[in-house]
């Protein structure tokens, strides 16, 4: 899938990104519940991810 955002609308989601990864690193830290933690950390892992995906100069974009 490809999604085309303009600047504004980037730079919204990075910090939607930013803001969601802080919210689990305390959610993770507290909760009780091994499998929930197990779900938030995959959460944050895919979340990670995609902001890493986001922040990387895509070539082929500019060979178009």
């Amino acid at each position: 899938m490809e999604i085309c955002l303009d600047d504004e609308q980037t730079d919204l989601l990075r910090a939607l990104i930013e803001e969601a990864l802080g919210d689990l690193s305390y959610e993770i830290a507290g909760t009780d519940l091994p499998a929930y933690r197990q779900a938030l950390r995959r959460r944050r892992a895919a979340l990670r991810t995609i902001f890493a995906k986001m922040t990387v100069p895509t070539e082929h974009a500019s060979s178009r």
